[in-house]
């Protein structure tokens, strides 16, 4: 599917309070069951969906409609290797349990409990973007920002255990904790947020305790200059 922009918090927290998780589940069950092939070869004993790509991002259409304005943006998505498995294995792996009804159901569960993690590490964002008391003070707010930024390197390396390009989320999350603190943020600094910590992250490993706390501050103090 196309990226699609980052939308405001606000709308996300919508989505997240109105999902209905069995209208979710009826959509992607039907959707499987109707349009996934009825066959699929095994190469080695390992079962390989050819045009497994395409298969996901018709899959990403169903969800985009069902879950919220937040899917398909930049890596939240089914199957992105970081709050689970990915498509081409872990799902073709559970839709072809026999019998074939088991399958399209082992599938469905797959795919639900994928949008379920990132839904929770979502609530847990708005958890730690209401913990923030925005002190008053240019040095208090400053040492409150950094504390936020931390909580969320912490958040999202605990839900994906660091696994692939994790700090894809955390630069989402920095990029909604401004639009929740209405802290204005063009694209240069969405850009410097996102170079910030791409350059200090690696995928499968966390980013030393040191290092971290010292982007924090850094990003903290221009967020708040940015304010200001």
């Amino acid at each position: 599917m196309n990226p699609r922009p980052r939308p405001p918090w606000c709308d996300v927290t919508a989505s997240l309070d109105r999902y209905d998780e069995r209208a979710a589940r009826a959509a992607v069950t039907e959707w499987i069951d109707e349009f996934m092939p009825r066959h699929i070869p095994r190469v080695k004993g390992r079962p390989v969906l050819r045009d497994a790509g395409t298969w996901h991002r018709r899959l990403d259409h169903v969800l985009a409609r069902v879950v919220g304005p937040w899917y398909g943006v930049g890596a939240w998505r089914v199957g992105n290797e970081s709050f689970g498995g990915c498509f081409c294995h872990s799902f073709v792996s559970e839709y072809v349990t026999e019998p074939r009804r088991e399958g399209v159901r082992r599938g469905a569960a797959w795919v639900l409990a994928e949008v379920d993690t990132m839904r929770a590490c979502l609530r847990e964002f708005g958890l730690v973007f209401a913990q923030f008391d925005d002190p008053r003070d240019p040095g208090d707010r400053a040492a409150a920002m950094s504390a936020t930024l931390g909580q969320l390197f912490d958040t999202v390396a605990d839900r994906t255990s660091c696994n692939g390009a994790w700090h894809r989320f955390v630069v989402d999350g920095a990029a909604w904790l401004l639009d929740a603190r209405r802290i204005e943020s063009p694209p240069v600094l969405h850009a410097l947020i996102e170079a910030s910590i791409a350059g200090e992250c690696s995928d499968f490993l966390p980013v030393p305790r040191l290092a971290r706390n010292r982007l924090c501050c850094d990003l903290a103090t221009v967020f708040v200059v940015a304010d200001s």
